[in-house]
């Protein structure tokens, strides 16, 4: 998204470059020293205002460890299951199924 922004900025400064007949070396320089201070802008609230995950949110999201399902085998997270006498099943239907 910056790319895009940076290039359009860009493009625009060289019509102007180019329209304007009697440029010097200063007008140049501060053109392009003025395209590098929006670019890093733009950068920088990329960088501010992306949904990027908080580092507190990333600890909360650790793995954990998976069970199997002892009546149709399928993986589910620890927290995720229903323990029937210490064995792990997928939901409490399966639970009660195995348990007839």
């Amino acid at each position: 998204m910056v790319c895009s922004f940076s290039a359009i900025i860009i493009d625009l400064a060289i019509i102007v470059a180019v329209k304007h007949l009697n440029f010097d070396s200063m007008f140049i320089i501060r053109l392009v020293i003025l395209l590098v201070i929006v670019a890093t802008l733009l950068w920088l609230l990329k960088r501010i205002f992306s949904a990027d995950p908080e580092p507190e949110q990333l600890e909360s999201a650790k793995p954990e460890n998976m069970r199997q399902c002892k009546y149709c085998g399928v993986h589910v997270p620890e927290s995720s299951t229903v323990s029937v006498q210490d064995e792990p099943y997928c939901c409490q239907e399966h639970a009660d199924l195995d348990q007839q």
